[in-house]
């Protein structure tokens, strides 16, 4: 219930668009303020990442909830913890995702999915198959994708903001998801994003 904003030279600074900085977390806004604080000669939004994601929630996927929870369904179709290789072909990448993603698929997507099983691909000639079928991405239960749709719509812009990057950066939904509700350290998503 508390907002809190960061001052320069004595007045609240605003967004590109001019919204007032406002942010729902008092350690945010000291860590924004760090970032102004680090500046020397001339700002530079790629040495402020925080600046910049506030930012962006504030003008972007606040106004455009839609077009960004449909960009993050989308890593749910394509997500690369539901493409395996063949152990057979590549016992090496196999035994390394095994490892990255087991406690995933059987911890978490259990719960997460309401029991709903993901679709998961093996190897070259599954894979094959899905670019011919006539369905884009993973066959998906159509209740896991409706489920998924449904919390994704409940999170507010702050959360579907993280959630964004965080599929963004590892191409998968289930990694952003188990990041975002803090079932996985950010070193094992890391390595799950990684592992191939």
């Amino acid at each position: 219930d508390s907002w809190y904003t960061v001052t320069l030279d004595g007045r609240a600074i605003k967004t590109p668009l001019g919204r007032t900085l406002a942010v729902p977390s008092e350690y945010l806004a000291q860590a924004v303020a760090v970032e102004w604080n680090s500046v020397s000669t001339s700002i530079q939004p790629s040495q402020m990442p925080l600046m910049t994601i506030s930012c962006t929630v504030l003008d972007q996927v606040s106004s455009q909830p839609d077009h960004y929870r449909d960009s993050i369904l989308r890593f749910l179709k394509t997500d690369t913890v539901c493409y395996w290789a063949d152990p057979t072909d590549d016992r090496v990448l196999y035994n390394t995702q095994k490892t990255a993603w087991k406690r995933l698929h059987e911890t978490f997507v259990p719960s997460f999915c309401n029991g709903a099983i993901p679709a998961q691909i093996f190897g070259n000639d599954d894979m094959l198959f899905l670019k011919k079928g006539t369905s884009i991405g993973l066959p998906h239960p159509p209740q896991l994708l409706l489920d998924c749709d449904r919390w994704i719509a409940s999170l507010d812009a702050w959360h579907l903001a993280c959630l964004y990057i965080f599929c963004t950066e590892s191409k998968s939904f289930l990694v952003g998801a188990s990041l975002l509700l803090r079932f996985w350290s950010v070193r094992d998503a890391i390595r799950a994003a990684r592992s191939e």
